[in-house]
């Protein structure tokens, strides 16, 4: 299916939606603004499932770096990372049960590859900024200078908090 196929199925679900919950009755915004609420909810749901996936993953690697070297976690460790990967299956489930009916994930494929995707995406930022200051200026502005596609995430510089402030 096309994306813009993809698009108007959803779009046809929601408004489905927001008829089968009489939500412009309970609320003061219009049909459009309901709508358009919906959208950025879903989308927050979906990457919130998405990276409790990635975290997961960055949690499996670094014990598989630490295993060549015949290293791993101390005790207290191996606890708390076993409690981290039953949060994160626990965050996944969440979000299964939270989504709406027309945003649940139905391709298991789709899913692992936005997972991956977001898992490369947070590896390459790692790597190319590391704690160099001025480059992760420099990703944060070049991100931040890109057109939006689909202006749902409104932030600045300013909004990101580490040692970004510091003269380079």
């Amino acid at each position: 299916m096309k994306k813009e196929e993809r698009i108007q199925q959803r779009d046809a679900e929601i408004d489905a939606m927001i008829d089968k919950f009489d939500m412009t009755s309970k609320c003061s915004m219009t049909r459009e603004q309901i709508h358009r609420r919906i959208v950025r909810s879903m989308v927050c749901v979906n990457l919130a499932h998405v990276l409790a996936d990635v975290a997961n993953t960055l949690l499996m690697d670094a014990e598989a770096e630490m295993k060549p070297m015949q290293v791993s976690f101390c005790r207290d460790d191996k606890y708390n990372f076993k409690q981290i990967l039953q949060h994160i299956t626990s965050a996944k489930k969440w979000a299964e049960k939270s989504s709406f009916e027309p945003y649940k994930t139905k391709e298991a494929d789709l899913f692992a590859q936005d997972s991956d995707w977001w898992y490369n995406i947070v590896r390459l930022i790692d790597d190319r900024t590391g704690d160099n200051v001025l480059k992760t200026r420099q990703v944060l502005e070049w991100l931040l200078n890109m057109p939006t596609e689909m202006n749902i995430f409104k932030i600045e510089l300013k909004d990101f908090q580490r040692s970004l402030y510091e003269e380079c």
